[in-house]
């Protein structure tokens, strides 16, 4: 706590623990840790007296999802679903939001031709999807709204979704272009 204690001058709102931890990746090793160090830190973050002021979080892979085919229908993959309820619990009980990495790119090499780059890259014009009363412009937006979606069913429905990661990459594939990115 010294290291957030020391700079009286700095406003920090919140502490990340991890970034990405994946149990379907090679960093499956962090996954057993992951909570036990979000509790530990928000202890300590309690203990200092600055639990009102400063929320514990991390950051997921937006790619967690297991149905994310049509929007508000996402769920977890059932590998992450054990991984990852336990932890939509512990931000909910502690009103914390979740980072969210959002990468579009991922979502439409995934598709295997099944999406349109336009709407992979926000510049389609209109509405592309509509589903359930909404209209959707983007991929992003329905990734966005199916992790929402998975979240409440694990009863995350009040964790506010804050995305801390996005991006396009400029080689390794036919639309990963310097001008998409």
């Amino acid at each position: 706590m010294n290291n957030i204690q020391n700079y009286s001058d700095v406003r920090f709102r919140y502490v990340a623990v991890g970034n990405d931890v994946n149990p379907n990746k090679g960093n499956s090793e962090y996954v057993s840790s992951l909570l036990p160090a979000m509790r530990n830190l928000h202890s300590a973050v309690t203990a200092a007296g600055l639990g009102n002021q400063i929320k514990v979080l991390t950051a997921i892979y937006g790619g967690l999802l297991g149905v994310s085919f049509l929007p508000s229908d996402g769920a977890f993959n059932d590998n992450a679903r054990e991984f990852i309820e336990p932890i939509i619990r512990f931000l909910a009980e502690n009103n914390s939001p979740m980072l969210v990495n959002i990468y579009t790119y991922f979502a439409y090499a995934n598709a295997n031709g099944n999406s349109n780059l336009p709407y992979a890259l926000f510049t389609a014009s209109g509405t592309i999807v509509k589903y359930n009363g909404r209209q959707y412009f983007n991929l992003f937006d329905i990734i966005l709204d199916d992790i929402y979606a998975a979240l409440a069913s694990l009863g995350g429905e009040n964790v506010e979704i804050v995305v801390s990661e996005s991006g396009w990459p400029s080689a390794g594939d036919d639309a990963a272009t310097t001008r998409n990115a």
